[in-house]
């Protein structure tokens, strides 16, 4: 189920939780138990597409497009949600 919210323009669709590290996302893929996403990287705020190589925060769930990731961990070295160590996942 998708919902589309007019104000914010944000695309949010009914995903499971995702497993920490590296993997491919499926937009609209049912991964698990039922909850609210945003499909959007925490990082560059841009949409990530079906079949985009990301990484998830083991931390808060935040989840990254790889390049964002790599540019967050050369530059500030932390999750921009939790601020946890991105060194230390």
């Amino acid at each position: 189920m998708k919902a589309w919210n007019r104000r914010s323009g944000v695309l949010y669709i009914r995903a499971r939780p995702l497993p920490s590290g590296l993997f491919r996302l499926k937009v609209g893929e049912s991964l698990g138990v039922w909850d609210w996403t945003i499909v959007s990287c925490d990082a560059c705020l841009l949409d990530i597409d079906d079949g985009a190589e990301v990484v998830k925060c083991s931390n808060c769930g935040a989840v990254f497009h790889t390049d964002c990731y790599r540019n967050l961990k050369n530059t500030k070295s932390a999750c921009p949600k939790c601020r946890v160590s991105l060194d230390e996942q």
